[in-house]
């Protein structure tokens, strides 16, 4: 806190005993922990592999498709958002290094 000021950074905290502000990324993070969980248990893999099976969570979590974006994964929305906001963008190039978008 005091590095912030220092840089002239000024925090801004959430207001004490509200969950409003902060719903979105709380939500997010139980989803992962959730999933964390259940992967390693049906995989009966031992406790100490938490940190390795939330990573993977998060992953999976960042490129399943959502319906908020239409049902297309974070890749694609990205695509489609470049195609529609440059007219220099060149899909062709694109394609070239990332072949299909879509996770499996």
């Amino acid at each position: 806190m005091i590095w912030a000021e220092e840089e002239g950074i000024e925090l801004e905290r959430s207001p004490t005993y509200t969950h409003e502000p902060n719903g979105g990324s709380e939500a997010a993070g139980k989803q992962i922990v959730k999933k964390a969980l259940k992967m390693r248990l049906g995989a009966n893999l031992p406790e100490e592999l938490w940190p390795e099976a939330t990573q993977a969570a998060a992953h999976l979590l960042g490129m399943t498709p959502a319906r908020r974006n239409g049902w297309l994964s974070p890749n694609e929305k990205l695509y489609s958002w470049f195609r529609q906001h440059f007219r220099w963008y060149d899909p062709e190039l694109v394609t070239k290094h990332l072949v299909d978008l879509r996770p499996d």
